[in-house]
């Protein structure tokens, strides 16, 4: 997938494309905090890194399709399955990152390998995983 496609400027972080469709969001406080959109058949997941302000980071990282339904049917009892789950998602792949201000981004990086997720927390005991 061309990794350039997941976000365009002037768009919000949880709709990063005029072309993104089918978004699911997970979680929100306030405004969509981490979720799912589609890129014609290819699915991103995408979470807030931080905020400060009106400002904020996003981290995207496409499914690979044979992981996809794992992704969509996925299920936690709690934060800390989630965190490992999400974690899970963006470790080890490629990803892109957009800056936004007032929920509109201005900028985005090309792919950038992810080593870890400063928010995530590991759990051996999701449920879920992405791998």
């Amino acid at each position: 997938m061309n990794l350039d496609t997941l976000v365009s400027a002037g768009q919000p972080p949880w709709r990063p494309s005029p072309a993104a469709h089918d978004v699911d969001i997970w979680d929100k406080y306030d405004f969509p905090l981490h979720g799912t959109y589609r890129l014609g058949d290819d699915l991103i997941v995408f979470t807030v890194i931080t905020t400060a302000g009106n400002r904020s980071l996003w981290a995207y990282v496409p499914v690979s399709p044979e992981l996809r339904e794992t992704i969509t049917d996925a299920r936690f009892d709690t934060e800390a399955e989630f965190n490992a789950f999400l974690e899970e998602c963006f470790v080890g792949h490629e990803a892109v990152f957009a800056a936004a201000e007032n929920f509109v981004i201005t900028a985005k990086s090309d792919g950038i390998e992810i080593l870890r997720l400063p928010h995530a927390r590991s759990s051996s005991t999701a449920t879920a995983s992405c791998r």
